[in-house]
């Protein structure tokens, strides 16, 4: 341990903010990549959903033409 600190007391304080932007740009990075990976996962649940529910609604209408009662079509959700 005194090795290191003995390593770390004889750089340059530029060096170290160097190394200290680094890492904080490393992390802002890392962060960035994970929320884009999950925007993209919550993207495929949004439309899967969206295709469930518009299945439903068909399924609805049929029963309703089936069952001789009239309802009109309900307007499809908007996209995003």
């Amino acid at each position: 341990m005194g090795l290191f600190n003995n390593a770390v007391k004889n750089i340059k304080i530029s060096h170290k903010l160097y190394l200290g932007f680094g890492v904080v740009l490393l992390l802002v990075v890392l962060a960035s990549s994970l929320s884009a990976m999950r925007f993209h996962d919550i993207r495929i649940i949004y439309e899967k959903t969206n295709l469930i529910y518009n299945i439903n609604i068909e399924v609805f209408q049929a029963k309703s033409i089936d069952s001789n009662i009239f309802i009109p079509p309900m307007m499809p959700p908007r996209p995003c």
